[in-house]
C-alpha cells in the first residue's frame, strides 16, 4: 500500500457495520494490509471508539443500516468530532437517494455491498491519501497561525524587506518603535525608518547601533539583526537597548556613589583624628587665656570651626553607611550672621564683604552644617571674576564687592 508504506504508523480505520461477519471480513483484510482497523456493531458504539482514540481515525467506513441510529447521522457526528476524517459509505441496498445523502454529508465515497477486496483498498487507498494531503494542509496551516501568534506578539521588531529595500510587513512592536501605523510602514522603504543602518554590515550578523527613530527625537540604541527568510526577503530583528543602557549607566552610577560613600568615610575617620587634636589644644588655649586677652575670640573660633567640622564628618559617615541625614529648622539670618567675622579674615582686605539680612524670614529645614556651606561658597567666588570692583575715594587700591 503506497499511502500506508509512507506513513511512519498504520493509517487508522474505523468500521460501524451490524454485521459481525462483514465486520470481522473487512478488519482481517485491511490488518493484513498495513492499516490499523476499529471496528463497532452499533452507531453509538463508533462514536464511542472513535472519540476515545488518540488521534481521530484516517478514515472511517460506515454501514447506512444501524441498529440504534441512522448512518447519515453517525457521518455527521464523525465530522463534529473531525472534519479530517474521510468516510466512505458502505450499504447493500443501493438507490439514488441514500447515495444523495451520504455525499450531502461530506462522504468520501460510497461502496456497494459486496464489496470486493481490491475495490475496496483502492478505495481506501485514494481514500487515506486524502486524508494525508488534507491533515499536512491543517497542520501547515496550524504551522503558519502559531508562526503569526509569534510574528505577532514578539517583543522585538520585525521587519520584512525585500530585496529591493523595501518594507514587506511588519509586526505591532515595530509599529511601537517607529510610532508608525502598520500600513505606514507597509511599502516603505527601510532605509526610510531606520536612516543610521549600514545594510552592509547587517547583511549577515548583527549590527548594535545608535539610530534616531521617527517616533522621537531623542536617540535610541537599537541591536539589529539580519537573515535570509526566503529567496528575495530578508527579515530584519530590532531590539530597541535604550532603557537597557539607561540601567546600566544607572547602575555604574550607583557603583560610583557606593565607592564615593567609602572613601568619604575612610576620610572622615582619619580627618576626625585630626580634629580631636585641635578640638583637645584650643580647649585647653582657652582654658589658659585670659577672657580679656583678644587672642581669646580666635582660639574660640578655632575651637567652633572643630566642631562644626566634627559635625561635618559625622555627616560623611552617615552617608558612607547610607544612613539618613538629619535635619532641622535653622535661622538662616543666624547662620550668616555667626559667620561674619570669619568670612571677613577669609576672603582678605581686598574684598568687601556686605550683609544683608532679610526682615521676618521663616526658619528652613537644612543640616546644621550649612554654614560649612556658606562659607566655602564665598571662598570659592573670592577667586572668580563675578565680584564687583569697586572705588572708595582717596584709596588708591581697587577693591572688590562679595555680597
Amino acid at each position: 500500500m503506497t499511502f500506508s508504506q509512507a506513513e511512519a504508523q498504520p493509517l487508522q480505520v474505523l468500521i460501524v457495520d451490524d454485521d459481525p461477519q462483514m465486520l470481522r471480513t473487512i478488519t482481517d483484510i485491511l490488518r493484513l494490509n498495513g492499516y490499523a482497523p476499529s471496528g463497532a456493531t452499533t452507531g453509538l458504539g463508533g462514536l464511542e471508539l472513535a472519540a476515545t482514540m488518540e488521534h481521530s481515525p484516517a478514515i472511517a467506513l460506515v454501514d447506512l443500516s444501524l441498529p440504534d441510529m441512522d448512518g447519515i447521522e453517525v457521518v455527521s457526528r464523525l465530522h463534529a468530532l473531525s472534519a479530517l476524517t474521510q468516510v466512505v459509505i458502505l450499504t447493500g441496498n443501493a438507490s439514488v437517494d441514500s447515495a444523495v445523502r451520504a455525499m450531502r454529508e461530506q462522504s468520501y465515497d460510497y461502496l456497494i455491498k459486496p464489496v470486493q477486496p481490491d475495490h475496496l483498498l483502492a478505495t481506501l487507498e485514494r481514500a487515506g491519501e486524502r486524508s494525508y494531503r488534507r491533515r499536512a494542509e491543517e497542520g501547515m496551516r496550524e504551522s503558519e497561525e502559531r508562526m503569526r501568534q509569534i510574528f505577532a506578539h514578539v517583543s522585538d521588531a520585525l521587519f520584512i524587506v525585500d530585496d529591493s529595500g523595501i518594507i514587506v510587513d511588519v509586526n505591532p512592536a515595530a509599529s511601537t518603535l517607529t510610532g508608525l501605523s502598520l500600513e505606514q510602514l507597509q511599502s516603505t522603504p527601510l532605509a526610510d525608518v531606520l536612516p543610521e543602518l549600514d545594510s552592509d554590515d547587517a547583511a549577515d550578523g548583527r549590527s548594535r547601533l545608535a539610530a534616531s527613530v521617527p517616533a522621537t527625537a531623542a536617540t535610541r540604541v537599537l541591536d539589529i539583526q539580519s537573515a535570509r527568510f526566503a529567496p528575495g526577503v530578508r527579515v530584519y530583528t530590532v531590539r530597541d537597548l535604550t532603557k537597557q543602557r539607561q540601567l546600566e549607566e544607572e547602575l555604574s552610577q550607583s557603583r560610583k556613589m557606593d565607592a564615593i560613600g567609602q572613601l568619604a568615610g575612610g576620610v572622615a575617620h582619619d580627618f576626625n583624628n585630626l580634629l580631636t587634636v585641635i578640638m583637645s589644644y584650643s580647649s585647653l588655649l582657652l582654658g589658659d587665656i585670659e577672657p580679656t586677652d583678644p587672642r581669646r575670640q580666635d582660639v574660640q573660633e578655632i575651637s567652633d570651626a572643630a566642631e562644626r567640622a566634627a559635625a561635618l564628618t559625622g555627616q560623611l559617615l552617615a552617608f558612607s553607611r547610607k544612613q539618613v541625614m538629619h535635619t532641622r529648622p535653622i535661622s538662616v539670618n543666624t547662620v550668616v550672621a555667626g559667620l561674619e567675622k570669619m568670612l571677613r579674615r577669609l576672603i582678605g582686605e581686598d574684598i568687601e564683604l556686605v550683609i544683608s539680612l532679610g526682615d521676618l524670614l521663616h526658619l528652613v529645614n537644612a543640616e546644621p552644617e550649612m554654614r560649612c556651606t556658606t562659607a566655602g561658597s564665598c571662598a570659592s567666588r573670592r577667586r572668580t571674576p563675578c565680584c564687583r570692583p569697586t572705588h572708595e575715594a582717596n584709596a588708591p587700591s581697587r577693591r572688590r564687592t562679595v555680597t
